[in-house]
């Protein structure tokens, strides 16, 4: 068996262990040396295969302590930022998006709290409507820091959107997502076509890189909408 694959194999083996109940919550793994042993195999392959399994939340992983069987396991579900231009042709849909703003402007008092800058600070301020076939999707209402992405107050909008720049350019360490229903502002219906307080879904993401905030972002989504992740 090609040594590439045999990490696969020893995460596999072990959860089957595990769904047959061989180890218990609480029970302390063999070391990463004899399942080398058990599998012929080195050490590091050993230690990537229970990695993997330690992102899930199923093993708890601790140095000079040992691997075991996590007591209260919690599932961790991921999720990446979606290209709204991808999502939209992924359903077979015409994408298009229209430049609503794109101001440099102070931020407002409850920008500076969320981002933990002093007052007076100024960000790119950024609204845009992405369409599906030619109808209203999407109203986004952004922005930026341009003391972390300069850059960005050179890029046409107009062309490509912030949202698939960001995901391009702008890598992240840490995020906070809020997903919500709420009555669409004045703002957000005159946009989405809808009807000012129509309850809607919002998704509110802050991105950082290390102690600096990228960008927030509320995305508010026209009624019918379906959002889907994997977990």
């Amino acid at each position: 068996m090609p040594e590439i694959n045999t990490w696969q194999i020893i995460k596999n083996n072990v959860l089957r262990r595990l769904s047959e109940r061989q180890w218990l919550p609480g029970d302390t793994l063999p070391s990463e040396m004899e399942f080398a042993r058990e599998f012929g195999c080195a050490r590091a392959t050993v230690n990537k295969a229970l990695n993997e399994l330690a992102s899930t939340g199923i093993l708890e992983r601790k140095r000079k302590s040992g691997t075991r069987v996590t007591i209260n396991p919690v599932r961790k579900a991921t999720m990446s930022i979606p290209v709204t231009r991808q999502e939209i042709q992924a359903r077979g849909c015409t994408y298009s998006h229209v430049l609503i703003e794109n101001t440099l402007k102070r931020l407002p008092a409850h920008m500076t709290s969320r981002f933990n800058v002093p007052g007076g600070v100024k960000a790119l301020h950024h609204k845009a409507l992405h369409l599906s076939d030619h109808e209203a999707f999407l109203y986004e209402d952004r922005w930026i820091n341009t003391i972390v992405m300069p850059d960005i107050q050179e890029v046409d909008f107009t062309t490509i959107s912030a949202n698939e720049w960001l995901v391009g350019h702008a890598p992240y360490s840490r995020g906070e997502l809020s997903i919500l229903s709420a009555a669409a502002s004045a703002d957000e219906a005159l946009h989405l076509g809808i009807d000012e307080g129509r309850p809607i879904l919002i998704v509110e993401r802050t991105t950082w890189s290390d102690t600096q905030p990228i960008t927030f972002v509320r995305l508010a989504y026209r009624p019918g909408y379906r959002l889907n992740s994997t977990l």
